[in-house]
């Protein structure tokens, strides 16, 4: 990881932190603010991952996979946004999948990793419960106590553990291997 890139992940880390600690201050706004995150972000990732497709990936093996990683990606930030004003239950599933996918690739990824004798396959492992657990109490807050709040503060603890993972992630030390 290069310094610039070190520097990126710990702005970004810290203005995920504060964005969390604003949605737990007036979690009233909470919801709809969470929405414009999701929206926002799928958004450009998905425009990024469209102009990945046309400037590279469709001379690349497999780059058709990009083409289509993007239009669903922009499809669900658009989505999101269309979504956002009117039904609260799109957004309390949309939030459980988005932790539910990411916490069982990560708990398959540290299986995988533990296979080939790989030394971090622990955090791998406790990143992807960590996310399963946030999905579990996400849809208990939003579809069995019918609780916005509740929520809002589930979103912002996730918001604030991915931001502290991504601050940690930028110390790390990472191995570098060279081909001779």
């Amino acid at each position: 990881m290069t310094a610039r890139s070190r520097l990126w992940n710990i702005i970004t880390g810290a203005i995920m932190i504060a964005v969390g600690v604003v949605m737990c201050v007036y979690p009233e706004y909470g919801l709809g603010f969470a929405a414009a995150i999701l929206s926002f972000t799928c958004t450009i990732r998905g425009f990024g991952t469209l102009h990945y497709y046309l400037t590279m990936a469709r001379h690349m093996v497999g780059g058709k996979r990009m083409l289509y990683f993007g239009i669903m990606y922009l499809d669900l930030g658009l989505f999101t946004s269309a979504v956002s004003g009117s039904a609260r239950i799109y957004l309390v599933l949309y939030l459980a999948v988005i932790h539910a996918f990411n916490g069982i690739v990560d708990i398959l990824r540290s299986r995988e990793r533990k296979a080939v004798g790989s030394g971090d396959w622990k955090w791998t492992a406790a990143n992807g419960f960590t996310n399963v657990i946030i999905a579990i109490a996400s849809i208990t807050a939003g579809l069995v106590l019918r609780s916005e709040d509740a929520v809002v503060y589930i979103y912002a603890a996730g918001l604030i553990y991915a931001s502290c993972l991504r601050i940690a992630g930028a110390f790390r030390k990472y191995a570098i291997v060279y081909i001779q």
